[in-house]
C-alpha cells in the first residue's frame, strides 16, 4: 500500500512554476461560453464522422467539410485561449 502524504501547496506551486505555468487566466463568461460551444461542436462532428458505416455513408465533400469544421473550431478555441494568455501577460 502506498504511503499517503499531506498535500504540499508550496511544492505544487514550485512544480507548476518550473513547467512554465506562471500566469492565471481570466476568461470572461462570453469567452468561456464560446470555448464550450467550439469544443461541443468538435465533439458533435467527431460523433458524426465516427458514425459512418454501411447504414450511413458520407461523401468525400461532406467528410472533408466536417474535417475542416473541426480544424476551424479548434483554431477558434486556440485563438481565444491565446488572447486570454496575452491579456494575462500584459
Amino acid at each position: 500500500m502506498p504511503h499517503i502524504t499531506a498535500f504540499n501547496l508550496h511544492d505544487e506551486y514550485a512544480s507548476n512554476h518550473a513547467c512554465g505555468f506562471v500566469q492565471d487566466l481570466h476568461i470572461p463568461n462570453h469567452m468561456a461560453a464560446n470555448l464550450d460551444a467550439a469544443l461541443r461542436g468538435i465533439a458533435a462532428v467527431c460523433c458524426v464522422l465516427r458514425a459512418e458505416s454501411d447504414a450511413l455513408t458520407l461523401g468525400d465533400y461532406i467528410r472533408g467539410g466536417l474535417t475542416d469544421a473541426i480544424a476551424m473550431l479548434a483554431n477558434h478555441a486556440q485563438g481565444s485561449l491565446e488572447h486570454a494568455r496575452d491579456k494575462a501577460e500584459a
